[in-house]
């Protein structure tokens, strides 16, 4: 911005600065002649202000507020059926039922199944133990989710 124009500018600036300075002095002599009045009014202005913040929050209170909704009573399943779907009979679970069992993934699952083909079914789960890559402390996990009939 060249010289001048910025001048000219705080010029403008001050003239306007200088005006309202006089307003505001002219004001107050004349706010000071009338205590009484200006008193008043003073405390209608707060009276006025404390409403309108009031009501402010008024508003902004029932706008951001959560509607109420009817809540219906949620029932749960019986667990004993949901427990007939979530346990593993391992004699006839297929690789997807087996990786459900806690430490059993895709290689575990097969190993099982293999283990199965070769020596038949499990008289007991423990005897899980004995596939390899199968330890006693995961058929111990297995509890309540795996059964053998």
């Amino acid at each position: 911005m060249p010289l001048k124009n910025l001048c000219k500018t705080y010029a403008r600036s001050s003239a306007i600065f200088l005006q309202r300075a006089f307003f505001l002095a002219k004001n107050q002599v004349e706010w000071e002649k009338k205590p009484m009045q200006n008193k008043k009014r003073r405390e209608e202005l707060f009276l006025l202000l404390c409403l309108a913040a009031a009501g402010v929050c008024a508003v902004l209170a029932f706008r951001f507020a959560v509607p109420l909704q009817a809540q219906t009573p949620q029932t749960l399943p019986d667990t004993k059926e949901l427990a007939a779907y979530t346990q593993v009979e391992l004699n006839t679970a297929d690789a997807d039922a087996l990786c459900t069992l806690p430490g059993v993934g895709p290689h575990n699952a097969q190993a099982i199944l293999d283990y199965r083909a070769r020596h038949g079914p499990f008289a007991q789960v423990e005897d899980a133990a004995q596939v390899p890559g199968i330890t006693q402390a995961m058929v111990d996990s297995w509890a309540g989710q795996a059964y053998v009939r």
